[in-house]
């Protein structure tokens, strides 16, 4: 693209970006969707139709073009890995409203940075072919002729990006792969790339409490020695092999041991507990015949409540239509008969299933004493 195609407007609340000499076709289905959608990772867009030709602008405020940010200062290994991450991000959003990556504008000029969330801003330019492995060489080399030289691992990813981009067919996820790779070298981003940790510099670094490691693994092994010691001086007898005492069970008869336990417990236990056992025994027989009662009893209890409740049943089933028939009156009891009828068919059945389980027992126990 030529750069008289291009004009960027900046007044006081607004930035914009114009494009020219593009073509606009009303029944593509491509652009409708960039006028009417807001894609991830792209510009707003607006068609400007006037009588010569179409006009297509974009609102970059408030952040800034590539060009300009990037004209005083240096691109470090942050920069370029955002700015193809923000590559691979519009490319994804693309597929979803199903837009053909050729309309995605990789031109240095059109590309937008935000500073604020370091990422970059791509316009969307309808009707457009652009050859999307030439643009991306483009942009290899500007990385190359604006990368930091104070940041070591930017020089190195912008060589390996060179290495890449001689070869016949540049794919942008190999490209990410080696920002990546250089990336999780170098550990955190911002320090100078290593091969190998540095060991004055883990030892400058200071613990949570306020000790360096250094220091650290110079005491961890004189304390642990210490301690060794002072438990060892605590416990003399913690260094002491245990002694193992070996018996010969071979010539030993099961009868034989169990008689001798016997025997010994015989021996050791006095007359006097044995009179007391023998005492105890009846008390104990007498409180557990006080305690029991005969299964009649406690079948009696049962018929005592069920009776209770049945009485409350039918007492129930008694006053519940007269004081329906009191306070409706004589048709709306004819009415709700047979309603009636269930609910106090309920209640009977309510109050005699306590007694059925009691009657059915001791029916079996006269047939067992018969």
């Amino acid at each position: 693209m030529s750069h008289s195609s291009l004009r960027v407007e900046k007044d006081l609340t607004h930035s914009y970006l114009y494009l020219y000499g593009k073509l606009w076709k009303e029944d593509s289905h491509e652009q409708k969707i960039i006028q009417q959608c807001s894609i991830p990772g792209t510009l707003p867009f607006r068609l400007i139709q006037e009588e010569q030709e179409d006009i297509f602008q974009y609102n970059f405020s408030p952040y800034e073009r590539m060009l300009d940010y990037f004209s005083d200062k240096k691109m470090n290994l942050s920069h370029i890995l955002s700015l193809f991450e923000s590559i691979r991000f519009a490319l994804f959003h693309l597929e979803e409203f199903l837009l053909s990556p050729e309309v995605l504008g990789l031109d240095i000029e059109e590309i937008i940075y935000d500073a604020e969330n370091s990422s970059f801003l791509f316009p969307l330019i309808p009707s457009a072919k652009n050859a999307l492995e030439d643009e991306l060489k483009k942009l290899i080399d500007y990385v190359f002729n604006h990368v930091d030289e104070e940041d070591d691992c930017a020089i190195l990813s912008a060589y390996f990006l060179q290495q890449e981009r001689k070869k016949e067919h540049l794919q942008l996820p190999r490209i990410l792969q080696i920002l990546h790779c250089t990336a999780d070298k170098e550990g955190r981003r911002g320090a100078p790339f290593s091969s190998s940790p540095d060991v004055k510099a883990i030892s400058s670094e200071k613990l949570p409490f306020g000790k360096r490691v250094s220091e650290e693994i110079e005491k961890t092994p004189v304390d642990s020695e210490n301690k060794t010691d002072s438990k060892s001086e605590k416990n003399p007898d913690s260094n002491k092999p245990f002694s193992v005492q070996e018996l010969d069970l071979s010539s030993c008869s099961y009868s034989e041991y169990m008689g001798k336990q016997q025997e010994k417990v015989e021996s050791s236990t006095p007359f006097s507990v044995t009179s007391d056992l023998t005492s105890s025994l009846p008390e104990e027989i007498e409180k557990k015949k006080e305690k029991w009662i005969p299964p009649h009893f406690s079948s009696l209890k049962q018929v005592l409540r069920s009776k209770k409740k049945i009485l409350l049943c039918l007492l129930i089933m008694i006053l519940f239509p007269l004081i329906l028939y009191a306070w409706k009156g004589k048709t709306t009891l004819i009415e709700l008969l047979p309603c009636i009828l269930l609910i106090e068919v309920a209640l009977l059945l309510y109050g005699i299933l306590d007694i059925l389980p009691v009657f059915f027992s001791s029916e079996k126990e006269k047939k067992e004493k018969s």
